[in-house]
């Protein structure tokens, strides 16, 4: 049996305060200082607007949010060898290469 964990966070996005509940168990970044995490709850006025796929930084202190399902793509990031770049590394580009479905309460990609 495979015990699904979810977490809940409370984040103020555009001076709205809101519960962001997600799942981190299908991605494993293999990492304690950074984790993806995946939205599919829609509440209300106060939600995303639609699936969200977020890579997270430290201890929730920044969100880099895309709209929809990107966990394989983000996933094949993380399990791909490369020598050259670290896994962070290619999916801060993975980020970068889908900017264009960045959601509007994400942090700003520079």
């Amino acid at each position: 049996m495979t015990l699904t964990k979810s977490t809940a966070q409370l984040k103020i996005l555009g001076g709205t305060p809101i519960v962001i509940p997600n799942r981190t168990d299908e991605v494993n970044t293999y990492s304690k200082h950074w984790y993806i995490s995946y939205n599919n709850h829609h509440s209300g006025r106060n939600d995303f607007g639609c699936d969200t796929t977020a890579l997270v930084l430290g201890n929730a202190e920044c969100f880099f949010i895309l709209n929809g399902d990107h966990r394989e793509g983000l996933r094949a990031c993380i399990e791909c060898p490369d020598p050259c770049y670290s896994a962070l590394v290619k999916c801060l580009v993975y980020l970068r290469e889908n900017k264009d479905q960045l959601n509007p309460h994400s942090d700003p990609l520079i």
